[in-house]
């Protein structure tokens, strides 16, 4: 099956074990900061890749991109409640 509009493409590489050695992450679109302050074209914006890099998977091998897609509608930030201050609040 075949999709033309994708939000993030995901290819990885597993070792015998069944373990994943290698993944690569493509992100598309742009993030409300390159909207409103200008991108920068060689670098993955860190607000459009947020929920994909610097996570702490024991992955050896990772590569996370951004394929640049200016959207139609004026983007800007969602009300949402941020997990990481909910983990700066509760107590551990």
């Amino acid at each position: 099956m075949r999709c033309d509009r994708w939000a993030a493409r995901f290819r990885a590489g597993i070792d015998q074990n069944g373990l994943p050695q290698a993944l690569y992450a493509e992100a598309v679109g742009e993030s409300p900061t390159e909207r409103w302050f200008g991108r920068q074209p060689d670098k993955a914006n860190d607000a459009a890749v947020e929920g994909i890099a610097r996570k702490p998977y024991a992955i050896p091998t990772r590569r996370v991109a951004q394929v640049y897609l200016e959207h139609p509608p004026t983007l800007g930030f969602g009300r949402a409640f941020d997990e990481r201050l909910l983990l700066r609040i509760l107590p551990r």
